[in-house]
């Protein structure tokens, strides 16, 4: 949490305020070190952006992990984080039945990040992975019926009301990310976080081009051309960067077969 620009300027000033520095005022305030104000910055440390990317080798440990998890929509919605490139967890969850097109092979995800007055319409291609987790979660949503509320059943619940909360899911990974600290398979500890940025950065390195890879995980498009002029629906290059995406991870979970190269983290 940030002070406002008007709160770090008076407080600042308000060392050239008389009243602070009258004789009945302590010495020791007018010291830098005492103002409260000072403190403010190190609190920096909290909002510095986190940098934890999974090696390849520790990616291939936790995908491992997470299909060994038991059958349910936890372990669905690990996957499909995964396998779409890295989306958002909580961007996943929201979705609906009327969400989901199997016959044309789409989700559709509403990025309500930012400011924005209605949510972003974001489109996904489906690899036959995706398509094939998909399949099985709306068979079992298509039993609940229309909710309360008229809407369309959530794709990610355990009955049929209740959305799948993405404490629980931050809670898996983080007791994953403990059993593979402790066995020695990864570097450093890891957070439910880090899987976006970990995809985003081996997608890079796969030479999936920058705005495929921002309208893949449907960040940087706020800029004035893609908000007013481009209105490409890049399906076309997201399937394909998906398709060669599912292709590594696919080669990933099976190094025996053929030799996976790590991908190089720039």
């Amino acid at each position: 949490m940030t002070a406002p620009t008007w709160l770090w300027v008076d407080l600042h000033q308000s060392r050239n305020w008389p009243w602070l520095h009258n004789a009945s005022t302590s010495d020791s305030l007018a010291k830098r070190e005492d103002y409260p104000i000072t403190s403010i910055g190190a609190l920096s440390k909290y909002n510095r952006p986190r940098d934890r990317v999974l090696s390849a080798s520790e990616l291939r440990k936790f995908l491992e992990q997470v299909l060994a998890l038991e059958e349910g929509v936890k372990r669905d919605v690990l996957l499909l984080a995964l396998y779409l490139g890295g989306q958002r967890p909580a961007q996943l969850l929201r979705a609906r039945l009327t969400d989901l097109d199997l016959s044309a092979k789409t989700l559709t995800l509403r990025d309500e990040k930012g400011a924005r007055s209605q949510p972003r319409i974001h489109v996904l291609p489906l690899t036959k992975s995706a398509h094939d987790i998909l399949q099985r979660l709306a068979t079992r949503s298509s039993g609940f019926g229309a909710q309360e509320d008229g809407k369309s059943p959530p794709l990610f619940t355990t009955l049929g009301k209740q959305l799948l909360r993405l404490e629980t899911l931050s809670s898996t990974v983080a007791e994953i990310a403990r059993e593979m600290t402790k066995a020695g398979e990864v570097t450093e500890h890891f957070q439910l976080r880090d899987l976006r940025r970990t995809c985003e950065t081996m997608l890079a390195s796969l030479r999936i081009p920058l705005e495929v890879r921002g309208q893949l995980q449907s960040h940087g498009l706020g800029g004035v051309q893609a908000r007013h002029y481009d209105r490409h629906g890049y399906m076309d290059e997201k399937l394909e960067a998906l398709q060669k995406w599912e292709r590594y991870l696919a080669k990933l979970l099976k190094p025996d077969e053929k030799k996976v190269v790590a991908l190089r983290v720039k």
